[in-house]
């Protein structure tokens, strides 16, 4: 199933480049190295009676290597706060170009269903056509919709359209929708022609949904 939400527009309308929920690299982790460690011979004086001098120098190996962990972690822990701080960063510029767009082209996208358009206020034209929706939902933050293409796709009901006040254009030809209704007032042209309905099943016209539509209805 595939949706409309944040990460899928960006993927779509956004930067091609990073793609949807592409993480930001990471470098791996590096090898602990001790640096300025006394050399093997120190480490293995092979003679004997040495050992008290044996046992300073691997403490101070000891030291040598938890001193170079500890860096190691607060490293580590820094480039995790640069990378959620480079993430959050990359989420807002996502967020803020995302609200520019006037035109969401999302046709062919094997799209199931719309999960979240709040993220693009400013569209003012959808082409949904060619995809897998199955009823219309979660429309209500385009407001400013003016134009909404949904042809060839699988709706059953013209649902939620009352909450596009600025819809002026639907096509919706080549679904299974049975009845028309809930139309938005204000719209002024509907494209509802060859639904794909049951065998001997009739496109119903309500009269009342029709009075809303100013200019003309293509329903045939």
């Amino acid at each position: 199933m595939v949706g409309v939400n944040v990460e899928t527009l960006w993927a779509w309308l956004g930067d091609k480049r990073r793609g949807t929920r592409k993480l930001l690299a990471r470098t791996p982790p590096k090898t602990i190295e001790p640096q300025g460690l006394p050399p093997d011979e120190l480490l293995h004086p092979g003679v004997e009676g040495e050992e008290e001098k044996e046992d300073q120098q691997e403490e101070g190996i000891t030291e040598a290597l938890k001193l170079k962990m500890k860096e190691s972690d607060e490293d580590k822990e820094g480039k995790e706060n640069e990378e959620e701080e480079e993430e959050e960063a990359r989420r807002k510029e996502m967020e803020t170009l995302l609200a520019k767009v006037t035109h969401l082209h999302l046709e062919r996208r094997g799209i199931t269903h719309i999960e979240d358009v709040g993220v693009c206020p400013a569209a003012r034209v959808a082409f949904l056509q060619h995809n897998h929706l199955t009823r219309l939902a979660n429309l209500r933050p385009l407001r400013l919709l003016q134009e909404l293409y949904l042809q060839d796709n699988h709706i059953t009901r013209l649902e939620g359209l009352k909450e596009l006040p600025s819809l002026r254009r639907l096509l919706v030809g080549g679904n299974r929708v049975g009845v028309v209704e809930g139309l938005p007032h204000g719209l002024q042209e509907l494209h509802i022609q060859e639904q794909r309905l049951p065998p001997g099943d009739a496109l119903v016209l309500d009269p009342h949904a029709l009075a809303a539509v100013q200019v003309g209805v293509a329903a045939s």
